[in-house]
């Protein structure tokens, strides 16, 4: 007698697109696709600011994506990326900075990335949805100077709390004329002066 064949976690047909988001994204100019480069569970959103809260809310209160949670939240720096592309296939005007959630869905076992444009209105928070979005949020405005409301705690997370630079911009300086490392057998930092060095 032959077992019953199980499905396979990596089966194409068991990753399911939830209805409750469809629903949001056909009502306002978005775009979303599947990603073929990793796996078929993987969504793409490019989402305005004003219905971020919306998709948001979706994803976490929803009973198709009730248990969904919020993975990792980065940005990207654009500059001088060729977006022709993207912006000539998806009618998307890609700004400065992006904005990236990750979010994975235990119930559909999808992954979801819903990306925003930071322009010179600040982004809409979702720590009052997914509390661990507070430090990654924090640290979101620190590296890439990325402004977002209501955010709880602004102070910096890795640099000094006096410091405003923002490193993670691809235009910020890497190039200086003092080489900083630490020694371990003397336990302590030491400064080595050069006449121009390329970090």
């Amino acid at each position: 007698m032959k077992k019953n064949a199980v499905a396979s976690p990596f089966n194409e047909s068991i990753y399911k697109f939830p209805f409750q988001i469809f629903l949001i994204l056909e009502k306002m100019p978005v775009t979303f696709f599947t990603s073929d480069a990793l796996t078929s569970n993987h969504y793409i959103f490019f989402v305005p600011n004003k219905w971020t809260h919306a998709v948001q809310v979706t994803l976490k209160y929803e009973t198709a994506t009730s248990l969904t949670y919020l993975v990792d939240s980065t940005g990207i720096d654009t500059y001088q990326y060729d977006l022709f592309d993207i912006e000539e296939n998806y009618n998307i005007s890609v700004p400065r900075f992006l904005r990236l959630n990750n979010y994975y869905s235990l119930t559909n076992r999808a992954r979801y990335t819903v990306m925003n444009a930071w322009t010179k209105n600040k982004l809409v928070s979702c720590a009052t949805i997914y509390k661990n979005a507070v430090w990654l949020e924090r640290e979101i405005s620190e590296m890439y100077g990325i402004s977002i409301q209501t955010i709880r705690d602004s102070r910096n997370l890795l640099l000094e709390y006096s410091c405003t630079d923002n490193t993670m911009v691809k235009t910020y300086p890497t190039e200086g004329f003092v080489d900083i490392y630490y020694d371990f057998f003397r336990d302590q930092l030491c400064y080595v002066n050069h006449d121009y060095v390329e970090l």
